[in-house]
């Protein structure tokens, strides 16, 4: 057994992760702040929480105005965005709870928008009675506005973002359609001025989503490993003494405009062609450097290559 010795645009919406060789060296080697030349770190993969590496997890930030409840909503149940774009790719693949959701989409309508943006900010001067409206008395469709962006309550000390309004939704709107106001107020006397700028016309597409268990992370683990695991095999001694110093210490450095050795370099070459670990839902990718799932001595391991320029 290895041991490490040094361990939006978006619209309306509707809701439905060497021994030897003297140019080796272990990290840290180089003065902070100076990159190796070169450097091989490996972590056996029963240290590594595979899925949760390469897997992105779902973020609000990554659909803009919803709340994570929000946004766990997607995963469970078909979902409605009506959007300029989709604020998810299709068929990605996604890490909740403990196991991988795929998430694509069909678009079921698409009609006439515009886009605007919008500047709020807390009022720095004094707000005229006649130019300012409660939040509660506005339309739906602009309160909507604000709840996408989290500002629903006016608690923000500024925030600019990028909205559409649907033909029909425009003509109930009394910020975009004028506007008749320029500041908003809540009840605990919070008050904002709002500027809207009208960027242009779009088309507007219906989204809608739908989640599908890919299976458990143990599952999707697996099926990572059978697809970018390659043996380290065929390597000389030297070689194979720089790929146990990098199992056993904390990595394997080529020291700073330093030369890698012959035996480094037939290391690195076992790792060239061979595909990146990522996403099963992503493209595979053979550039050199990164991370693999590399085995070595029948142990597989997380492997981070960075090779020379």
């Amino acid at each position: 057994m290895y041991r490490r010795t040094v361990l939006t645009s978006v619209g309306t919406a509707v809701l439905g992760a060497l021994a030897g060789c003297a140019d080796i060296v272990t990290q840290p080697s180089a003065p902070v702040g100076t990159p190796p030349t070169a450097s091989l770190r490996m972590t056996p993969l029963d240290a590594v929480e595979l899925s949760s590496r390469i897997v992105p997890p779902i973020r609000s930030r990554q659909l803009t105005g919803y709340t994570s409840r929000d946004l766990v909503q997607f995963l469970r149940d078909s979902s409605v965005v009506e959007s300029v774009r989709p604020p998810f790719p299709d068929g990605t693949h996604y890490l909740y709870g403990d196991a991988i959701y795929e998430l694509s989409y069909d678009i079921r309508g698409q009609g006439p928008a515009t886009q605007y943006s919008m500047l709020i900010n807390p009022v720095q001067e004094t707000a005229t009675p006649d130019d300012t409206v409660q939040f509660a008395a506005l339309p739906s469709v602009d309160q909507a506005q604000f709840r996408k962006i989290g500002v629903a309550d006016g608690d923000t000390d500024g925030v600019s973002a990028e909205f559409c309004y649907a033909d029909d939704e425009r003509q109930r709107s009394v910020l975009v359609s004028g506007p008749e106001y320029s500041y908003i107020s809540w009840d605990d006397s919070t008050v904002v001025a709002v500027r809207i700028v009208r960027i242009g016309a779009v088309t507007i597409k219906r989204f809608v989503y739908t989640p599908t268990r890919i299976g458990t992370i143990a599952e999707y683990d697996s099926r990572l490993r059978a697809r970018f695991t390659f043996s380290l095999s065929g390597l000389g001694e030297d070689a194979r003494a720089i790929v146990r110093r990098a199992v056993s210490e904390d990595a394997v450095s080529v020291a700073t405009d330093s030369t890698p050795s012959p035996a480094f370099m037939s290391v690195v070459d076992r790792f060239r062609g061979n595909p990146n670990v990522q996403p099963l839902d992503t493209r595979p990718k053979t550039q050199l450097g990164g991370p693999y799932l590399a085995k070595f001595d029948g142990v597989s391991f997380w492997s981070v290559l960075h090779p020379p320029p």
